[in-house]
């Protein structure tokens, strides 16, 4: 994670530097009786040349997302899984199975493999933003049967999905059962590192069995405007899980070091489903990359049309 973060940051410096230095180059000489300091153009070329560069180190990224999604997809196309090298990104596909008892969800009591929720509220002022209040995951020991071997599922899963409010008041009702007999680790402003040091733990976890209760709740969770979500992968249910393979353990992780920026990522439904799903974000992804390489370019050529006026 380290290393591709200074990838990055050296492709936005290096980006940065050139345009700045081919965008000053495009800055006529200063006509009889004016006159701007070559500091003040280069500084106002860097200046260009750094948010055209922030832009496209972001358009790259979004590029690379694209390209990831289209490969995820193309193993889901192999009729094979094939034998995987340690550490390498895989696409896991075939039925969840619990190798062990099952989970309760704690707002609808779904007996299940593995789930996540969510507490929100709407905070108001002179600008209404959405807060993330409590929230929580558990993840039961459990493997995806594919048509080659069974994959253990070892740490933290994101469920990539949207799933509906849950506004049946009973449902208000058991999550606050659940809440009074679980002791939720303190999160956001204020938290003491032991917090902060519990989610990163929680989503470095590597035994397969995980369980984590983050807060606070509200004290006004029953009465209060709050909106509650839930996400479950039951037992026998068919999933596409991606991540990175541990030869040692038989399983898929995420990768050391981005465990809170990229778990592994279940998809449930059909391998068709998962395929969809996958064309659908790279195709986004593309576009959103395409909108940006078109704000780059103009702001450029904005500066580029616009320089001789700003200094003369």
């Amino acid at each position: 994670m380290k290393r591709s973060c200074l990838v990055y940051l050296g492709i936005f410096v290096g980006i940065g530097i050139l345009a700045g230095s081919a965008i000053v180059l495009t800055i006529p000489p200063a006509p009889p009786g004016f006159s701007a300091p070559f500091v003040m153009k280069l500084g106002s070329a860097l200046g260009v040349g750094f948010a055209a560069s922030g832009i496209l180190t972001l358009a790259l990224f979004g590029l690379k997302d694209s390209m990831q999604r289209l490969s995820d997809r193309a193993r889901l196309s192999m009729k094979r899984m094939t034998t995987p090298r340690d550490g390498e990104r895989i696409v896991a596909f075939g039925t969840v199975v619990a190798d062990g008892p099952l989970l309760e969800s704690p707002f609808t009591g779904t007996r299940c493999v593995c789930y996540s929720y969510e507490v929100r509220c709407t905070t108001r002022g002179r600008r209404s933003t959405d807060v993330l209040c409590t929230w929580g995951y558990a993840l039961a020991p459990s493997h995806v049967e594919t048509p080659q071997r069974a994959v253990r599922l070892l740490s933290y899963t994101d469920i990539d999905e949207t799933p509906p409010q849950l506004v049946d008041p009973a449902v208000r009702r058991t999550a606050a059962a659940y809440f009074a007999a679980t002791q939720l680790e303190p999160t956001g402003y204020g938290a003491p590192d032991l917090g902060i040091a519990a989610v990163k733990q929680f989503h470095s976890d590597r035994d397969g069995n995980i369980k984590g209760d983050f807060g606070p709740l509200p004290s006004d969770f029953l009465e209060g405007d709050y909106r509650l979500y839930e996400k479950v992968v039951v037992n026998r249910e068919p999933i596409t899980a991606i991540g990175i393979w541990d030869s040692r353990l038989g399983g898929v992780k995420a990768e050391s070091g981005t465990e809170i920026l990229a778990p592994v990522v279940i998809r449930r439904g059909p391998v068709e489903k998962a395929r969809h799903t996958l064309l659908r974000q790279a195709i986004i992804g593309a576009i959103f990359t395409l909108v940006l390489l078109a704000i780059a370019a103009a702001i450029v050529w904005w500066f580029i049309r616009n320089g001789e006026r700003l200094f003369y």
